[in-house]
């Protein structure tokens, strides 16, 4: 067992006067830092979940803070009318509150990827969605690091992370084929495929 889950009084935990480097290992992945029911790997990694963290950071940034300036200036002084593409777009510039609010979705979305490669031992997982259309500097670099950082050590070189080769457009073939699958004779008999 690794840990008795005895709540720590200060970060670092400590033990027998040293910080308890087992204990910060396991106590800093992403899933298990998750308080509510709410908070899922969508909630944290789309692009609703970046616009909600970095809208809450905003509030609490200092006046004289230029990152939280900067992306303020994009959205018209408004939080509400920030979106994860200009999130995306500033992170791109060097401006570290976006930077730090991608860096959040990839390592909860990372952690995720790496748990479903540890348990099923997957070659390639594809990464889509609007959130992936920030690029590699941004969004897909930072993902593989993640889960390359919390996958099963033995698995480390067995997978790739890649992009859908239809970008975008993979919805809309999904949602034909998907569409297609449900209206075709076999299925509406109740007939196996």
């Amino acid at each position: 067992m690794i840990d008795d889950l005895t709540p720590a009084s200060e970060w670092p935990p400590r033990f027998a006067g040293q910080v308890d480097a087992a204990r910060v290992h396991w106590l800093t992945r992403p899933g298990l830092d998750a308080t509510e029911p709410s908070q899922t790997v969508e909630s944290l990694a789309a692009g609703p979940g970046i616009e909600s963290v970095t809208r809450t950071w905003l509030s609490t940034a200092p006046l004289d803070d230029r990152h939280a300036a900067r992306l303020l200036a994009r959205c018209e002084k408004t939080p509400q009318k920030l979106t994860a593409r200009i999130i995306a777009e500033e992170a791109a510039t060097g401006n570290a509150l976006a930077h730090a609010a991608m860096d959040r979705a990839c390592q909860a979305l990372g952690w995720a990827i790496a748990q479903v490669i540890t348990l099923v031992a997957v070659e390639a997982v594809i990464v889509g969605g609007g959130v992936s259309l920030a690029g590699a500097a941004v969004f897909y670099g930072p993902l593989k690091r993640y889960v390359g950082q919390y996958v099963f050590p033995s698995l480390r070189d067995s997978y790739e992370i890649l992009a859908p080769q239809l970008g975008e457009e993979v919805v809309v073939h999904g949602a034909l084929a998907m569409a297609a699958d449900r209206a075709s004779p076999d299925r509406a008999s109740g007939s196996a495929s």
